[in-house]
């Protein structure tokens, strides 16, 4: 992946976590690009290969849990390289971090959530 092709995808269908998120990445000159449900990060990632995808789970039209296992499967059927997927989200859901490692999530980063909680996620990736 050339220097170009470092790009994330934030996927969360509050304007206020996006906006977070967005100035956060600029702060470091990381390019994303934004999706506000699991289809439309779906729909993106099959345009795109992105460094990683920050994944809310509790969006309408489709949750971030289906839209990261659509992802794996289609990776392994079209034999496409692994793209990161971390969870960002306010769940209430019992055990989320052992339910989307299980969806092939590649990690939880709880809402609300720290500036050092998403840099020591997206800092390594950008490199």
């Amino acid at each position: 992946m050339t220097d170009s092709q470092c790009k994330f995808l934030i996927v969360d269908d509050h304007d206020l976590i996006r906006a977070f998120l967005i100035k956060l990445f600029s702060i470091y000159e990381l390019q994303v690009d934004i999706a506000t449900n699991g289809q439309e990060a779906i729909n993106n990632w099959e345009k795109e290969d992105y460094r990683a995808i920050l994944m809310d789970l509790d969006m309408p039209i489709m949750g971030g849990i289906e839209a990261t296992r659509i992802i794996r499967q289609r990776e392994k059927v079209e034999k496409r390289g692994y793209t990161p997927i971390y969870a960002v989200s306010g769940t209430i859901m019992a055990d989320p971090e052992r339910k989307c490692a299980e969806a092939g999530l590649d990690g939880f980063i709880a809402k609300p959530m720290g500036i050092e909680n998403v840099l020591n996620v997206i800092l390594p990736l950008s490199k």
